[in-house]
């Protein structure tokens, strides 16, 4: 009974022993990884940071020659989406203006990695200007007429 003891004590002792060792090697093992991470983190928070910066230099210098010419009030128009929804506006085609291209441009260069050039654009239409009245309150009466209780 006394061997028995003592060879429980010492496989006890051993496995003690390989628990302790192997919660150093995983300890070790883990700091490795998270110091590769924040590595790496760090690296791609730099190249974002000097993509951002190329990207408001490359705004600001297509925005310049833009903010040099002062606009009459004549040229000034109200956005898309305050515009009245009369028939004769919904017909216009809508220029984008520069600023918003070089926008545009950027993001998309941003996104893609490789620079772009935007041919053209134009503003679409919303597709909540050409709801019928008619069918807004149809969808109403059927959504009244649920039960919600």
């Amino acid at each position: 009974m006394a061997s028995h003891s003592i060879d429980l004590a010492i496989v006890v002792a051993l496995v003690a022993v390989a628990g302790v060792l192997m919660y150093g090697a995983l300890r070790r093992a883990l700091q490795r990884a998270v110091a590769l991470q924040q590595e790496q983190t760090e690296r791609r928070l730099n190249a974002l940071s000097a993509t951002i910066k190329s990207l408001e230099s490359r705004l600001a210098l297509a925005a310049e020659p833009v903010a040099a010419q002062p606009a009459t009030v004549a040229e000034i128009e109200p956005p898309a989406f305050a515009q009245a929804s009369e028939a004769a506006v919904q017909n216009e085609r809508e220029e984008v203006t520069p600023e918003i291209l070089a926008v545009i441009a950027a993001a998309a260069s941003a996104f893609l990695g490789s620079e772009v050039r935007i041919r053209s654009a134009s503003l679409m239409q919303s597709p909540i200007k050409n709801v019928s009245p008619w069918s807004q309150q149809g969808r109403v009466f059927v959504q009244a007429s649920h039960n919600l209780r």
